[in-house]
């Protein structure tokens, strides 16, 4: 095959008018550019030029050759003007994936802001609580939160999500509230689904650790259906802060056991290779951590 680096230093030379003077244009050595352009002609098994020592005249062939030079030449000008442009402006589909109840009480809000910064990004986000596999699927990232499991992933930390204990005012005035993790197993207690069936609570406090196992009336893996839940007043429940912050300062929740601190999660942008990141998603997770 073809070296398109031959086919760029013989456009070169026809545009130059001569070898002395693509050389010097090249900044390479006057004889490698003359072996270069003689081995193309070997290798082609065709006279691209007629050579005398004062004159320079494509032979028909090689002025056929030359036009498909230039093209090649043009393209690849184009190719480097398109890679310059994407690295002064964020361009182009830039596909999102991340939770449900977190895209939707406060990803969007942020969408909006980043693309009227960026107006050259088209953003295509879709939120699931599902797993996905952003290289079989076409995703550039996805954002999420607690414990990473795919380590052939990159993963940059944004920021954190503070779980707290909440319940409603009504709920605390028919039942009372509990002053440790122990005392939950005596109140209804809303969570999420565990692995293993079970739904548990991890505890610190300034000098010791507890792990309670919890049950209720409702176990959901939406946090919405059980802000929403806890609002209503079915129970207590360990909510993420960033998710009922409303509700706590309308007075709808009341944090309790603030001396127990819950596990703290990360929240992470995930991709997956930081070889040749392009603007569009480094430019996105900056925005968002910026703002997390």
């Amino acid at each position: 095959m073809i070296d398109l680096n031959d086919m760029l230093l013989f456009a070169q030379v026809v545009n130059s008018g001569s070898f002395t003077a693509a050389a010097r244009n090249l900044g390479m050595p006057k004889s490698t550019l003359s072996r270069r352009i003689s081995n193309l002609e070997t290798q082609l098994d065709s006279r691209l030029l007629h050579r005398t020592t004062r004159s320079l005249r494509l032979t028909d062939i090689g002025a056929e050759f030359y036009d498909h030079c230039v093209r090649v030449v043009d393209q690849a000008k184009e190719a480097e003007r398109l890679i310059h442009i994407n690295q002064d402006e964020p361009r182009g589909l830039l596909r999102v994936t991340g939770p449900i109840e977190w895209g939707n009480n406060y990803i969007g809000a942020l969408v909006s802001e980043y693309l009227q910064h960026h107006p050259e990004v088209r953003l295509e986000l879709m939120l699931t609580n599902r797993f996905v596999d952003l290289v079989a699927e076409g995703f550039d990232l996805a954002l999420r939160a607690g414990h990473l499991e795919d380590s052939s992933m990159i993963a940059r930390r944004l920021g954190e999500s503070r779980m707290l204990l909440c319940a409603a005012p009504a709920y605390l005035e028919q039942h009372g509230a509990p002053q440790n993790p122990e005392q939950l197993r005596e109140h209804i207690c809303l969570g999420y689904p565990g692995r293993d069936g079970r739904t548990t609570l991890q505890f610190s406090s300034s000098n010791s650790l507890s792990q309670v196992e919890i049950n209720g009336r409702l176990v959901a893996n939406s946090v919405t259906t059980l802000r929403d839940a806890t609002i209503a007043g079915l129970g207590i429940t360990a909510l993420p802060s960033s998710l009922c912050r409303d509700a706590l300062d309308q007075g709808l929740l009341l944090p309790i056991m603030q001396e127990w601190q819950l596990p703290v999660d990360g929240i992470y942008a995930v991709y997956p290779s930081p070889r040749h990141l392009t603007l569009k998603v480094r430019s996105f997770i900056d925005f968002i951590a910026e703002r997390l």
